[in-house]
C-alpha cells in the first residue's frame, strides 16, 4: 500500500510492451489502484492523482521511462474521508408497516416523469442529483439525503416536479412516522389479505405518464390554484358535515394533498399519504364516488394504518375528471358523522365538476 501512495512507478510497468490494439504500458493497472485507493482519498484528491498518472504514460510509443515521472510520498495527513454510502437500508416502520425511501424510488419516479415529458431520463436524473448533492449511483439514503432529492425534485419544471411532490410526500410521512414510532411501545402491524390486495393493485394502476402530465399541465400545485382546491375542500366539507375536506392528487407513490380544510397533525405536515394507504386512490381507479362508512369494519380498509392506528372512521369521496378524460385525484370529505345520502353524493360530483372546470378555465 505505501508503495502505490507513495510512488507513482507502481502504477506503471516499463518493461511490459504494449498489447497489439491494446492500452499503453502500464495503463490496465489505473484501474486497479483507483480501487484501492478510493477508499483513503477524497474525490479531488483521487482525481488529482488520475492527472499525475496520466503524466507518466508514453505519448506516441515513446518509452515510459523517457518521461520525467513526478516522484515523492503523498502527504495524507490532509485527506478527508470521503461521503459514503449508508451499508443498510431505513428500516421497515413496525406499526405502520412502511418501508424507507431509497434513490430506486426516486429513480422510478423521474423516469415515468420524464418519459411524459419527452425529456432524456438520465439527463434529468444527474440534474436532480446533482442539485441533491448525491451521485446517480446512490441507493441506500439518509432520511436526510432523501429530503433533498426529493427538493431537487420538486424544483424541475412539469412532470419531474408533480412527482417531485409524491417523493416529498413519502419522505415526510416516513420521517414523521420514524419519530412517533420512536417514542412508543414496540408493535408489529398485523397481515391482512383484504388490504394488502387492495394494496397491491392501488400500486399497480396508479402509473400513468398521461395523467401525471395533464396534472403537470393544470399547475396545481400554484399558489391561485391551491386556493380554488382549499375552497373546494371547505364546501365539501360543510356540505357533508364532516371536519374535514381534501382535494387530493394520487400519483404513483402517494396521495397529495393539493387543497384541504381542518386538517392537522402528521398528515398536514406530511402533506399526503403513501398511495397504498389512500382512499381516494380506490376513487381514481373506479373513476365512481367511493364511500366507506364504517372503515373499521370494512375488509379493504380496516388494516388501513390511517384507520388502525390514525383512527380514521369514515370516507366519502368522488374523482375529478378532466375535459380530456383523466381521473387526477377526488374530492373527499373524512369522518362525516352521518353516512352521505344519494343527494349529497351528487352534490359532491357536481362540486368536483365545478372545481375541474375552474381549474381548467372552461368554467
Amino acid at each position: 500500500m505505501a508503495r502505490f501512495l507513495g510512488d507513482e512507478s507502481a502504477l506503471v510497468c516499463p518493461e511490459t510492451p504494449p498489447r497489439a490494439g491494446g492500452p499503453p504500458a502500464g495503463e490496465e493497472l489505473w484501474p486497479v489502484a483507483e480501487r484501492i485507493l478510493a477508499p483513503l482519498a477524497s474525490p479531488s484528491e483521487l482525481s488529482a492523482q488520475r492527472d499525475r498518472h496520466a503524466t507518466v504514460q508514453a505519448p506516441g510509443g515513446d518509452r515510459v521511462e523517457d518521461v520525467k515521472r513526478p516522484v515523492g510520498p503523498v502527504d495524507t495527513s490532509t485527506m478527508t474521508e470521503p461521503a459514503r454510502e449508508p451499508t443498510s437500508p431505513l428500516p421497515r416502520l413496525p406499526l405502520h408497516g412502511l418501508a424507507g425511501p431509497t434513490a430506486d424510488d426516486a429513480h422510478r419516479l423521474v423516469k415515468h416523469a420524464a418519459h411524459a415529458d419527452g425529456r432524456p431520463v438520465e439527463e434529468v436524473w444527474a440534474q436532480v442529483c446533482s442539485a441533491a448533492g448525491l451521485s446517480t449511483g446512490a441507493y441506500l439514503l439518509t432520511v436526510d439525503e432523501a429530503e433533498r432529492l426529493a427538493e431537487a425534485m420538486v424544483a424541475q419544471p412539469a412532470s419531474v416536479g408533480v412527482l417531485g411532490h409524491d417523493f416529498r410526500v413519502q419522505v415526510r410521512s416516513y420521517r414523521l412516522l420514524a419519530e412517533r414510532e420512536a417514542g412508543a411501545a414496540p408493535q408489529v402491524a398485523p397481515f391482512d389479505a383484504g388490504y394488502r390486495s387492495a394494496a397491491l393493485l392501488v400500486r399497480a394502476r396508479m402509473p400513468d405518464d398521461r395523467r401525471i402530465a395533464a396534472i403537470a399541465a393544470l399547475d396545481l400545485f400554484s399558489e391561485a390554484n391551491k386556493a380554488i382546491l382549499d375552497d373546494a375542500a371547505r364546501r365539501a366539507a360543510e356540505r357533508l358535515g364532516g371536519p374535514t375536506g381534501l382535494v387530493t392528487l394520487v400519483t404513483e407513490g402517494a396521495q397529495t394533498f393539493a387543497g384541504s380544510h381542518g386538517l392537522d397533525g402528521w398528515l398536514g405536515e406530511a402533506g399526503g399519504t403513501p398511495v397504498e394507504w389512500a382512499f381516494c386512490a380506490t376513487t381514481v381507479r373506479r373513476r365512481e364516488p367511493y364511500v366507506v362508512e364504517h372503515a373499521v369494519d370494512d375488509v379493504h380498509q380496516r388494516a388501513n394504518p390511517l384507520v388502525r392506528v390514525g383512527g380514521l372512521a369514515s370516507y366519502a369521496g368522488v374523482p375529478l375528471i378532466t375535459v380530456g378524460g383523466h381521473a387526477l385525484g377526488a374530492l373527499c370529505v373524512l369522518d362525516a358523522e352521518d353516512a352521505p345520502t344519494p343527494g349529497q353524493v351528487r352534490e359532491l360530483e357536481a362540486l368536483a365538476a365545478d372545481t375541474v372546470e375552474r381549474l381548467e378555465g372552461t368554467g
